[in-house]
């Protein structure tokens, strides 16, 4: 999909027709087949590193995104493969979802909201934000014909970003909020694969012990870099996982 945020003020949605949704469990399956999923690859294995902040008994307590900023400051994570919906809803089954329509356009989106307070850490440009989480967001329409429109997990406004709409400052986002975790570092670094690939993108040290917890890169998938995964993995006791991935299709 053509990788655009929406960007809609909170009174607009007050304002906004809706209409109610099942109750969680038959929204979370309808949504997952509105979803188109064909476009999965198998991801990369990558050789062992040395074990650090994850392990398998802590690995299923956080979820681990990177973070996007539209065009008004606020942050997002895109959710591809519906991992962090399904995640969220798991954490706490008090959502709300409903189908809305904005009185200014033509087309409806789902939007799910959660009563519990989702305190969320996110990392960018060596500082460490406290946040909450708003909403989950499913357009239900296609800017570009053939391409997928995928959903968004939005946060609350940390700061204004300079040049906001222009911007492409990035960063990763840690659910739910710890606050040992207040020094992290990234480094540009090449992994290789057990096939002896390299895989060239940025490695994140969460805990300050020197080995690498988080890596994330970009896989060109044509010639001009129209069409392409972004994938975050883990280091779980020295084996990196793929946690969380974004497919992309820029609109032509």
């Amino acid at each position: 999909m053509e990788q655009s945020e929406i960007v809609v003020d909170s009174i607009k949605l007050k304002n906004s027709n809706t209409k109610k949704l099942p109750n969680n469990l038959n929204t979370i399956h309808l949504l997952e087949k509105s979803v188109r999923q064909d476009w999965k690859k198998e991801n990369p294995k990558i050789i062992k590193t040395k074990p650090s902040f994850f392990k398998e008994e802590n690995q299923e307590k956080y979820l681990i995104f990177e973070i996007n900023f539209n065009g008004k400051s606020f942050p997002y994570s895109w959710d591809c493969d519906l991992s962090i919906l399904k995640y969220l809803s798991k954490y706490d089954k008090k959502i709300v979802a409903e189908e809305r329509k904005w009185r200014e356009m033509t087309h409806t989106f789902t939007t799910i909201e959660w009563k519990e307070d989702l305190s969320t850490l996110i990392w960018t440009k060596d500082k460490v934000y406290k946040t909450k989480v708003t909403d989950w967001n499913l357009p239900n329409y296609f800017d570009c014909p053939g391409t997928i429109s995928f959903p968004s997990l939005r946060f609350e406004k940390i700061f204004e970003l300079p040049n906001a709409r222009t911007n492409k400052q990035k960063g990763i986002g840690i659910f739910p909020f710890d606050k040992s975790l207040s020094k992290i570092t990234e480094t540009e670094t090449e992994l290789f694969t057990v096939k002896n690939n390299i895989l060239k993108g940025l490695v994140y040290d969460i805990n300050n012990d020197k080995i690498n917890d988080i890596f994330i890169y970009y896989q060109e998938l044509d010639e001009e870099g129209f069409t392409g995964y972004r994938r975050l993995y883990i280091n779980v006791n020295g084996i990196w996982t793929c946690k969380w991935i974004e497919y992309y299709e820029e609109c032509i």
